[in-house]
């Protein structure tokens, strides 16, 4: 029977390899003070590998997304967001 040993949050976070790869970072968090994420898979010699801050959060770019990239104007938002579809 094939079988593979588990790891949780803990084990994985206390990970002596992981650790000394720097592979979960603490980072600035919009909506919960701090907190862990992936690192990056690979560090090169010449490249900075830093991360610093969470994803975004819901919604957060939603204007610069109606106006930038889909050129929606003023008007076209102000309809969206009074029937509600920005909520």
């Amino acid at each position: 029977m094939p079988a593979h040993q588990l790891q949780n949050s803990e084990d994985l976070a206390n990970d002596p390899q992981l650790q000394h790869r720097r592979h979960f970072r603490e980072v600035a968090s919009a909506t919960n003070g701090t907190m862990f994420v992936e690192g990056t898979r690979f560090q090169m010699s010449r490249s900075v590998d830093e991360i610093t801050d969470s994803g975004p959060t819901y919604g957060q770019h939603t204007f610069e997304v109606l106006e930038n990239i889909l050129g929606y104007d003023a008007d076209q938002i102000a309809d969206l967001a009074v029937a509600g579809v920005l909520e």
